[in-house]
């Protein structure tokens, strides 16, 4: 996933911090935030370090058994990052604001999606072909589907806006550090 889809999921993630009549209980906006902003960074770098793995090994290459073998570390860290994630985002709780339930759930479910999606993309990485170039070409280019797919859902979360978690998240220096990159 290239920085502009990574920033583009992170704004829509907070940005899904809705609005609704449900009464507020839970986790401080705060902490919420801070909870949901430090577990998208680590994820985000942990995608940014394998795909810069992977394109550091697939030029260097000696055979299409050590691709297939980079690339199934490939889906592999990108899974164990995004099972790590949907932990976390479990963990960041409910908001104490209005829907936060519905706000919570939404993030958790799309981490939850794109879990199962990469889960399929490991078995179709490990059943790459290796028999000629083309065979290989395919396979990884159905991987690499599958991979865009599965975190395709994570941008469909639908915007909302809460002022509580929308004034935090401007403070919050877990969250500034997702828009800036640093």
């Amino acid at each position: 996933m290239n920085r502009a889809g990574v920033l583009t999921l992170c704004t829509v993630a907070l940005s899904a911090a809705g609005c609704g009549s449900s009464a507020p209980s839970g986790v401080s906006p705060g902490a919420y935030v801070k909870s949901v902003c430090t577990s998208l960074r680590t994820w985000y770098d942990g995608v940014n370090a394998a795909s810069s793995r992977l394109q550091a090994s697939g030029a260097a290459a000696t055979s299409l058994l050590t691709g297939k073998q980079e690339y199934q570390a490939f889906v592999g860290s990108l899974l164990a990052g995004t099972k790590q994630a949907t932990t976390q985002l479990e963990a960041a709780g409910v908001p104490a604001v209005s829907d936060g339930k519905q706000i919570s759930a939404s993030i958790v479910q799309a981490f939850r999606q794109a879990d199962t999606g990469l889960s399929s993309a490991a078995v179709q990485a490990a059943n790459i072909p290796t028999s000629s170039a083309a065979a290989y070409q395919a396979g990884a280019g159905g991987v690499t589907a599958a991979i865009k797919s599965s975190l395709a859902g994570m941008t469909s979360l639908s915007p909302r806006k809460d002022p509580q978690l929308h004034a935090v998240a401007a403070k919050e220096p877990a969250c500034q550090a997702l828009k800036t990159g640093a």
